[in-house]
């Protein structure tokens, strides 16, 4: 039994090694938060299927909205939002279309809150970063 018990954590540490090892690769490449004084939104962009990913990361009544836009093409991409504190969305280039990055292009990120309850396009609290798709 002792050697059953022994050879079963071995296993099991070796599951769970296998996920702090793989953890980084998943880490976004860039990230940016909402420029108020306590960040209530963030997106997060990993350029390896060009997979940008925003959240409500605060209780505060607020939903997080996000636009692309390719500067190198001076071209808009898409925008979309999410509302409720810990919830996310996300886009990929898997589903076609504007949410492809074109590789070398560099694209600019406005994140910003808008009132969750409200159907309007009042934005506030907006930050902007432009970065480049080096995948």
């Amino acid at each position: 039994m002792k050697k059953i018990a022994t050879r079963v954590a071995l296993v099991f540490t070796a599951i769970l090694m296998s996920f702090a090892i793989a953890s980084p690769a998943m880490a976004a490449d860039n990230e940016m938060k909402t420029d108020d004084g306590d960040p209530g939104g963030r997106v997060q962009v990993s350029w390896y299927g060009d997979i940008v990913t925003i959240c409500d990361i605060e209780a505060d009544g607020w939903g997080v909205y996000l636009s692309v836009t390719d500067v190198s093409q001076n071209l808009f991409k898409y925008s979309f939002w999410v509302g409720g504190n810990g919830n996310c969305a996300t886009n990929r280039a898997s589903e076609g279309g504007s949410h492809n990055l074109a590789e070398g292009n560099y694209f600019e990120f406005k994140i910003c809150l808008r009132k969750a309850n409200e159907g309007g396009t009042t934005l506030s609290y907006c930050d902007y970063a432009t970065w480049k798709n080096y995948q």
